[in-house]
């Protein structure tokens, strides 16, 4: 199941700030009324309010759904393809 969302890339779709669709989310770290960690195909992603609930998660197609009042989408850490390969460092020593 992880292999088949690994090559998936991510969507997030925000509306009016109260509701927020997003694809390839691999875990909910942790979640509170304020705070929702997940886990993404693009890296950790905290999306900060008031009043929030996960009102759709699917593990199998990676779709969660959050209403709530919607202030913050931060991304903690970043998979970016040039850095899992090393980047320009290891392409240099070689």
């Amino acid at each position: 199941m992880d292999e088949k969302k690994a090559g998936v890339g991510q969507n997030i779709t925000l509306e009016d700030r109260k509701k927020i669709s997003a694809t390839g989310v691999q875990d909910v770290q942790n979640f509170s009324d304020d705070s929702i960690t997940l886990s993404t195909t693009m890296g950790t992603l905290v999306i900060k309010g008031k009043n929030m609930h996960i009102t759709r998660y699917s593990l199998e197609d990676g779709k969660l759904t959050i209403d709530g009042e919607i202030d913050s989408l931060t991304y903690s850490q970043g998979q970016r393809p040039k850095e899992k390969d090393g980047g320009v460092i290891k392409r240099i020593f070689k």
